[in-house]
């Protein structure tokens, strides 16, 4: 088997004190971690019973069909994970799809601790399959883990008050009816309470804080957790099994409802194609490149420090800049090039029928352009840089997906390198992966 050996940026990436979790604001921290010093706290004092063979069963069960589901719709994550990054910012995990059905069901059916360790087995596979070729950062997914956890507890605190919560034996008065609306509001009102916090702490923006109840789309919440309610019906009325065929059903109506989301959205965004506009452009272009026998290659485009041009000069000023990135990037590829916001201060260029040369110039350009744009953005000299990741098809993906993955690990590990960084594309396995910087761009800090 072959293996490649781990750049020096992307090890440098490893180290606790490089980590994104010690950037947040200082109020954000210290939320994140006794929230989850609050998670672990309410986990040792729940009772831990050795469970019954079929409790054992409804949890391997829950476990793969997560597992499942997330595979079958890896490509809609991925977008969703961008869309939120675009929308609230890079560091708020807020992400609404109908694995709260399985989450909720276990809520409903398993003690707490067990229905801690489905939530730790589909957040180290969000993080591993989604999270982490995006982005890199696992206090995203650990917090999301956390908010469910003690959604849970939540649930297992509405029990505590005596109320018949036990779906799988039927629903024969009005009382069992509302104890179960009271424990799926209870599970709902937790999640999204604790992210609406991080979000106020780590933005500061009242319309982020709104945006909370818009991207995390609360019917569909209450959809999932009502077929959650029928999960537990079915898990616990001896036919369990039964509950497999809910996962075709469940991913067609996820896929449907990541389409809505991005229909529902813009098209354009800083002068270019925003995040959803850009995927579906991209993939149509990508696609008949393939066909034609042509291949592609893509830039992810990183702003360097935008936050503190934002500080220095202004949101108005931010925006102007933005703008101005989104017609430079424009300008200086080539015609058919999709460029496109992936998020706050990130674009993508998809070029097709580009070779390896083709790309790396595109990529000189595009820096030497951003670093030309501070007077066009009404800011100060040598006020904006940039770091870009490069990906070529079908050399390290024939997937869109997979090549956006592809350019972000070569972007985390240019960014590693400094400011107006490009990263290379990977040599052959166990090659260091190499970098130059762009012409007429200073070093400023990252």
């Amino acid at each position: 088997m072959r293996h490649r050996r781990r750049s020096g940026g992307e090890l440098r990436a490893w180290v606790p004190s490089n980590w994104a979790l010690w950037k947040l604001p200082t109020a954000a921290l210290a939320y994140l971690l006794l929230t989850e010093l609050g998670a672990v706290a309410v986990l040792v004092a729940s009772p831990l019973e050795v469970p019954p063979p079929a409790l054992l069963a409804v949890l391997g069960l829950l476990c793969a069909c997560t597992v499942l589901h997330t595979e079958f719709v890896i490509g809609f994550e991925h977008i969703r994970l961008r869309m939120t990054a675009h929308t609230l910012g890079r560091n708020i995990a807020v992400r609404t799809d109908l694995t709260t059905v399985w989450t909720f069901a276990a809520a409903l059916m398993l003690p707490l601790w067990m229905t801690a360790a489905l939530v730790v087995l589909m957040q180290v596979h969000m993080y591993w399959r989604v999270i982490r070729p995006l982005d890199g950062r696992p206090f995203r997914a650990v917090f999301a883990g956390v908010t469910i956890v003690l959604a849970a507890a939540g649930v297992r605190g509405v029990e505590g008050l005596g109320l018949p919560v036990q779906p799988w034996d039927g629903i024969v008065d009005i009382t069992e009816l509302g104890a179960l609306l009271c424990v799926s509001v209870a599970y709902m009102v937790t999640q999204f309470g604790l992210m609406a916090v991080v979000v106020a702490l780590v933005s500061r923006d009242l319309g982020k804080i709104r945006a909370v109840g818009t991207a995390g789309m609360p019917m569909l919440e209450v959809t999932a957790a009502c077929l959650g309610v029928l999960l537990a019906n079915l898990l616990g009325s001896g036919l369990a099994w039964t509950a497999v065929l809910m996962v075709p059903a469940l991913l067609l109506l996820d896929r449907g409802t990541a389409e809505h989301q991005l229909e529902a959205t813009a098209r354009e965004d800083a002068g270019v194609l925003n995040t959803s506009a850009w995927h579906r452009t991209a993939q149509g272009a990508l696609r008949r490149a393939i066909s034609a026998g042509q291949g592609a290659g893509l830039l992810v485009i990183d702003l360097d420090q935008f936050w503190r041009f934002n500080e220095a000069h202004g949101a108005a000023a931010g925006d102007r800049a933005l703008a101005a990135v989104g017609r430079a990037l424009k300008d200086c590829g080539r015609d058919g090039d999709v460029v496109g916001r992936l998020g706050a201060d990130e674009f993508a260029v998809l070029a097709p029928a580009a070779d390896t040369a083709d790309v790396a110039r595109l990529a000189q350009r595009a820096l030497a352009a951003v670093a030309g744009l501070p007077s066009a953005a009404g800011a100060g000299p040598a006020a904006l840089t940039a770091s870009t990741g490069m990906a070529i098809c079908p050399r390290d993906a024939v997937e869109l997906h997979e090549l956006l993955a592809a350019a972000d690990r070569s972007l985390r590990a240019a960014k590693q390198d400094g400011p107006s960084s490009i990263g290379a594309l990977p040599p052959p396995p166990g090659a260091e992966l190499l970098r130059r910087r762009a012409p007429g761009t200073t070093p400023v800090e990252q």
